[in-house]
């Protein structure tokens, strides 16, 4: 959020609970609390954005981002950006990171969220405009 209000973009968050959860205030910032998984709610909240950032914990990942999906579709977002565990990157043609032996279970186990999201945006393709997977070394 920090650094696309640095870049002049007006921003809107959605979080559970409190507005101050966000920890910070900016002019160009507008906190949302709602609920993520209401599609009216969240249809409502991403009418007139371009983009979603979405940073969303392992718990609700999966069912958070399908609902993205749809309610993005529904608003007209074309952008999604998303934050996922390194377990779902690549690890050669055949498999991720997550299938090599010895990967610790606990991280397995929490990027089966980060996998389905993953799934659920590629099967969505029809309003995302080449999605792509994005490395961060």
């Amino acid at each position: 959020m920090r650094a696309a209000l640095a870049r002049g973009h007006q921003v809107t968050a959605l979080v559970c609970g409190t507005g101050d959860r966000v920890g910070f205030s900016h002019p160009s910032l507008r906190v949302l609390s709602g609920d993520l998984l209401d599609f009216a709610e969240l249809a409502s909240a991403l009418a007139g954005h371009d983009a979603i950032l979405s940073a969303l914990s392992s718990a609700s990942v999966e069912a958070g981002t399908k609902e993205l999906i749809l309610a993005a579709e529904s608003a007209g977002v074309r952008r999604f950006v998303g934050i996922a565990g390194g377990g779902i990157l690549q690890l050669d043609e055949r498999r991720l990171r997550r299938d090599r032996p010895g990967y610790p279970e606990l991280f397995r186990k929490t990027s089966e969220g980060h996998l389905q999201a993953w799934r659920a945006l590629e099967d969505s393709t029809g309003w995302i405009d080449g999605l792509k997977r994005a490395y961060c070394p």
